[in-house]
């Protein structure tokens, strides 16, 4: 007889199985006994029969489970027992029969009756004691029967397997990696072993069932150091900070475990801003304590609070030393490095963001559809070679490995895996992480006196003075203002990732009577059939009446191909503001005549490309006075996909190519000229949504920052000069390219505002599920730094897919707030995930962003798929509106009707020797000894353009002392004691003319 694991089953299970296996419940104790194919008969024959012999009797057994016959299976064996208690077949039968029945003293009592010997019943009885000791929260006892079983049986396949579970929970990443390696040569590994091996230096620990199991362990023994170290890290990840302080504070006088206490209890002080705080934990660990990677990680992240980046790199550096896969680490390091202008950054950063990409794509792979191969064999030979690239060719070759056993002629992997192996076994695998021997180092007593000279907290100023008293209220009154609008996704059944994109809306006054119209995309019916009219992109009229009117037809508009993103802008400055339309095929540019009408004029443009575009934007890069044309693309086609199911189901990006983003001058006579090529915006790796045009370090030259789903985002920074458009790619330098953790993530949205009124406008990105929303705040001199936890969008954005943005200043007391509109891409619900989601207002706290969307109105009661989502004062009552489209219902008119408002003042710009438009205009207000910036910037949102108009809220201030336009040239004009509750027109000077619009 052998008794197996159900773990022990052969890999390439479907999902449904590995949910009722011990795979899918790991500490479920389950030995499938093998049966013999008998037709016995088991009645009480063998009950009666006189002294029946051992193995009749235990063949009789067999028999009885084999149909199911619990009870009479019982009945033998204890018979058998009476007369040969020791009997190690026996007595394992028995005990998993009695763990059947939940009678776990009693299974325990059989499994520990059987003898070490002979080896292979007993490592199964010690494997058996350690599951069901493991179980019942007894994990030190149940680690050490399980070691003993591999002493017994090193061929134990089963009880190698339970301490990968059992190390991975405890976040013991060497231990799970030496039980991996020597099941590897028991038997091939499955896919989910090959990505645990990979990713787990990277990604400790098992956050969706590892905390509940620690905590089952610390029931059973409150005072064990090391698995409150474990829970405290896994709090910490959680973000409930307090619970990990209160877990790791009482292991600070125990000398062992004293540093890594120190760690996790700084790290959650950092994590609350409580920079004095963290630094005095550090200083208190002796100068005999053990030196800890994690303390000097954590020493890095204090000093770069403090802007002290010579000591940020030389404790990063240390920390490094120990693990150069931790992600957090290698990119902070790469971001200390760039601070310092030291010609290692990049190529940290670069090696940060390849750890990253290892380890979203192997991530991906464990719920792929096995009947699916092909996709599964590009992410697989993606990560192979990505690892090569990062110096790990050793792991590289066991993927390529792992490839052959799907395809064996695929010669890429045979190819690959002999170089790889070359590499390896001659020694030649040095890390191509960049060397750490010239950086500087840091002794630890030289650290910990670091530490003690940082005593006291940064204090931010707070301007949290309005406190909550007043409300946001925002009402849709898309109805009765006749705003009548349904985006039509396609609807084919076949989960087209296009299908969930979609759409976007552009505010423009394209008659110029003062009030703010409305351009909104449209789907279409897939494929595309140029004939089919149906579904076309519509023009909504503000009728300055409280109503709006489609004038669609009379204007001469109405494209009819998928629609996605949108801009407004006058790109010949003859006064009247023209469109351009991003669509799934060819894009489309409308010239306004000026007379309510537009025409068509995209092949005399000369703009050209049939893509998959995403967000557009107009902006003047080369300061010639005529706004050029920056294109996001997004994927490369459309693909039908399924989960692990199979059922269709919306595609993962992933499985895409990224498109090129186009880039076109404007030449001043009606055409472009795409000069994308020698732009410097040919960057690889780009998979783009949102777009932000803007001069972000505020040089007079506008920038691009693209938005990519699931990569590194762009930030271009506009290095023209002589009228040649030139970029420069500085995303990871600047900050801006993934989050402060290093991690590249879905992003999709924009929201460009100074939300902390330091006088420097930050980013806001909205990103997938599982991800946060993030805050980039603005340095100054292009950098930014994610503060996306330190102002709270971290837990209130996780559980959304957030697609449009928008910083706008509901209340008016002249702090920015943000509005989301959220919603997922398919309905996933089957796996638990949310699919219709409500959108949310972020209430400015003035160092915190709090959500209050549940007191702001009906519509935030509501769940819909929001997607675009655009700024104006569409009634003119002074204070910002929004619109958003949505994918599961109307579009929503967000009217502001929030009551207390405070004081505001509004501005609309017009350029002359700037483009007519002023974008890259800003506005500097001063009052009451605060700041107002405000730019004018395009393509913020997401597919969307909105009013071009600049307001301020001022609050309680009662007039503006200083009033600064600065024009896109650097042309500096003030504006004289302008009145508070104005709408005011400027017009760049010489003309200086000031008049006010309503």
């Amino acid at each position: 007889m052998a008794a197996i694991s159900a773990r022990n089953r052969p890999s390439g299970r479907k999902k449904g199985d590995q949910e009722n296996s011990a795979a899918a419940r790991p500490w479920r104790l389950r030995i499938l006994l093998v049966t013999l194919l008998l037709s016995l008969s088991f009645s009480g024959y063998w009950l009666t029969r006189p002294r029946p012999d051992a193995d009749e009797l235990l063949e009789a057994a067999k028999a009885a489970l084999h149909v199911g016959d619990d009870q009479s299976a019982v009945r033998i064996l204890d018979k058998l027992l009476s007369h040969a208690p020791e009997n190690g077949q026996a007595l394992l039968y028995r005990g998993q029969l009695a763990f059947d029945r939940e009678e776990h003293e009693a299974a325990y009592s059989f499994f520990h009756r059987v003898p070490d010997s002979p080896a292979s019943l007993g490592s199964q009885a010690r494997y058996a004691e350690g599951v069901l000791l493991v179980a019942q929260g007894f994990g030190r006892a149940g680690e050490q029967l399980l070691q003993r079983a591999l002493e017994l049986d090193p061929s134990s396949v089963a009880a190698r397997q339970r301490l990968v579970e059992l190390y991975l929970a405890q976040m013991r990443s060497a231990d799970v990696r030496k039980q991996l390696d020597a099941i590897r040569y028991l038997r091939p590994w499955s896919i989910d072993e090959l990505v645990l091996y990979t990713i787990v230096g990277a990604q400790p620990g098992n956050r969706q069932n590892g905390p509940e199991q620690i905590e089952r362990f610390l029931d059973a023994a409150p005072d064990d150091p090391p698995m409150r170290l474990v829970l405290a890290r896994y709090r910490f990840a959680d973000g409930r900070v307090d619970e990990a302080i209160e877990l790791a504070s009482p292991l600070l006088d125990n000398q062992e475990y004293a540093a890594r206490a120190a760690a996790i209890i700084a790290d959650s002080h950092i994590h609350n801003q409580d920079f004095g705080a963290a630094a005095h934990v550090i200083s208190k660990l002796g100068e005999h304590s053990q030196p800890d990677a994690a303390v000097y990680r954590v020493c890095g992240r204090l000093a770069a609070e403090y802007q002290d980046w010579d000591t940020a790199v030389a404790c990063l550096a240390e920390a490094t030393k120990s693990n150069r896969e931790n992600l957090e680490t290698a990119h902070r390091l790469g971001i200390a490095l760039s601070r310092l202008g030291a010609k290692a950054a990049n190529d940290q950063l670069q090696y940060a963001t390849r750890l990253d990409h290892i380890l979203r794509q192997a991530s991906r792979l464990p719920n792929r559809n096995a009947n699916a191969p092909e996709p599964m064999i590009f992410i697989m030979l993606d990560v192979a070679n990505t690892l090569i690239e990062v110096g790990r060719p050793r792991d590289a070759a066991y993927w390529y490995d792992q490839i052959l056993t799907i395809d064996s002629t695929n010669e890429v992997a045979k190819n690959n895996l002999s170089k790889a192996l070359s590499v390896a076994s001659n020694s030649l695998d040095a890390s191509k992480a960049p060397t750490l021997d010239e950086m500087p180092t840091i002794p630890w007593d030289s650290m910990l006196a670091y530490a003690r000279n940082k005593g006291t907290t940064i204090q931010r100023p707070s301007n949290d003075s309005r406190g909550l008293e007043v409300a946001v209220q925002l009402r849709d009154v898309h109805d009765e203002s006749l705003l009548t609008f349904n985006y039509f996704n396609g609807d084919t059944g076949m989960k087209y990732l296009l299908e969930s994109m979609g759409g976007g809306v552009a505010v423009l006054d394209f008659d110029q009577d003062g009030w703010p119209d409305l351009y909104v995309t449209q789907g279409c019916k897939l494929p595309y059939d140029p004939a089919d009219q149906e579904y076309r992109d519509r023009l909504f009229r503000n009728l300055g009446d409280g109503t709006f009117r489609d004038v669609t037809e009379l204007a001469g508009l109405g494209c009819n191909r998928y629609g996605q993103g949108c801009t407004a802008g006058d790109f010949d400055n003859d006064g009247y503001p023209d469109l351009f339309v991003g669509n799934y095929g060819a894009n489309v540019l409308y010239k306004n005549n000026g007379d309510g009408t537009f025409d068509d004029i995209t092949l005399d443009s000369r703009i050209t490309g049939d893509s998959w575009t995403a967000s557009v934007g107009f902006a003047d890069f080369d300061g010639d006075g005529n706004l050029d044309l920056y294109v996001v693309n997004y994927l490369d086609a459309l693909r039908v996909c399924r989960g692990v199911d199979g059922r269709i189901a919306a595609c993962d990006p992933q499985n895409f190519n990224g498109q090129q983003d186009h880039l076109f001058a404007n030449l001043g006579n009606g055409e472009f000229s795409d000069i994308t090529s020698q732009s410097g915006i040919e960057v690889p790796g780009g998979k783009g949504l949102g777009l932000l045009l803007a001069d972000l370090d505020y040089d007079g030259m506008i920038d691009v920052y693209v938005a990519n789903d699931g990569t590194p985002n762009f930030l271009f920074r506009n290095v023209s000069r002589d009228g040649i458009i030139r970029f420069e790619e500085c995303g990871l330098t600047s900050g801006v390219a993934v989050n402060g953790d290093g991690q590249s993530e879905g992003g999709m949205g924009i929201a460009f505002g100074d939300l902390d009124n330091d006088g420097l406008e930050d980013l806001y990105v909205t990103n997938f599920l599982d991800e946060t929303n993030t805050l980039y705040r603005n340095l100054g001199g292009m950098l930014f730094h994610d503060v996306s936890r330190q102002w709270g969008t971290d837990d209130a954005s996780t559980h959304m897919v957030g697609f449009g943005a928008q910083a706008i200043d509901f209340d008016l007391d002249g702090r920015s707030d943000l509005l989301v509109a959220n919603g997922h891409i398919d309905d996933f619900r089957f796996r638990d995930e949310p699919w219709k989601m409500a959108s949310q207002v972020f209430r400015n706290m003035g160092e915190t962003l709090r959500d209050v969307s549940p007191t702001c109105g009906e519509y935030f009661l509501n769940q819909g798929l929001g997607r675009g989502v655009a700024r104006l004062d569409w009634d003119r009552d002074g204070d910002d509106d929004a619109v958003v489209i949505d994918q599961s219902g109307p579009a929503a008119l967000l009217s502001n009707e929030t009551r207390d408002k405070g004081n505001w003042i509004a501005f609309r710009l017009q350029g002359r020797h700037a483009n007519r438009d002023a974008i890259g205009a800003r506005i500097e207000i001063r009052s009451g000894g605060k700041i107002w910036r405000r730019s004018l910037v395009s393509g913020d949102g997401y597919f969307s353009s909105n009013e071009r108009v600049l307001r301020f809220g001022l609050g309680e201030a009662n007039d503006v002392r200083d009033c600064t336009v600065v024009w896109p040239h650097g042309q500096i004009q003030r504006i004289e004691t302008p009145q508070l509750g104005s709408s005011l027109t400027v017009v760049e000077p010489p003309s200086s003319a000031t008049r006010i619009w309503r």
